[in-house]
């Protein structure tokens, strides 16, 4: 009979550790995937900010090109119109 319960209490003894281990080892995976994630979602916020500024830049180098294109095309109808 004391043989008996040795063996349970040891398989009890010893489920109770690996579930220790291993709730401890998915604790720290669920926090190095959260780290994870939370560093990709601050990489994805910068990435959208630049992409952001660098949208305005190619708008704002159009309008300047615009207005040079109109001040050039302005230029070429007044020497034309000179030439005349």
């Amino acid at each position: 009979m004391a043989l008996i319960f040795a063996v349970l209490a040891s398989v009890l003894l010893g489920a109770g550790i690996t579930a220790y281990f291993l709730i401890s080892r998915w604790k720290q995976i669920i926090a190095d995937a959260k780290h994870d994630l939370t560093e990709m979602a601050e990489q994805y916020k910068a990435t959208q900010e630049e992409n952001r500024e660098l949208k305005q830049k190619v708008a704002d180098l159009q309008y300047q090109f615009n207005s040079v294109q109109k001040d050039l095309n302005f230029a070429r109808e007044q020497a034309k119109n000179d030439d005349v």
